[in-house]
């Protein structure tokens, strides 16, 4: 029996050899933004318009905020980040947290030919923070 990696995509499975999931492996994307002494309510985004005969698989995300100064560090660190299909196009996912959060998601998140993705954290605490976000997956 050979080795390889399922592939869950649309209810079914399949087997890849390593060699042909190492192919598939080089198409990753992971799309890193932050920035650092961001006032209340300040954000930072990413967005990325997938290319015309591809499609973008996102299987996680994270994000984080923390204090830019040390003297606020015992206050709460809220942020909340999503993404999104295109500004003003349909939320695919909404969350916030005292510090961050994230999730991989076992079902990814698919954007088509055209569409664009836009990821954002925003800082909600009532101090000046470091935010960040990570968004990741792979596209074929």
């Amino acid at each position: 029996m050979a080795r390889g990696y399922p592939d869950f995509e649309g209810d079914k499975s399949s087997i890849y050899s390593e060699a042909s999931w190492a192919a598939k492996e080089a198409n990753d994307k992971n799309f890193i933004s932050w920035l650092a002494n961001q006032a209340t309510f300040g954000n930072t985004d990413i967005a990325y318009v997938v290319p015309a005969g591809k499609t973008l698989y996102i299987t996680q995300i994270s994000f984080m905020c923390h204090a830019f100064l040390a003297a606020n560090c015992d206050l709460n660190q809220f942020c909340w980040a999503f993404i999104q299909e295109s500004i003003g196009g349909a939320f695919k996912y909404y969350q916030g947290g005292n510090g961050g959060g994230g999730q991989t998601f076992t079902k990814p998140l698919v954007f088509i030919a055209g569409q664009a993705l836009l990821g954002r954290i925003q800082n909600a605490t009532n101090h000046n923070a470091t935010i960040a976000i990570s968004i990741g997956g792979y596209e074929l």
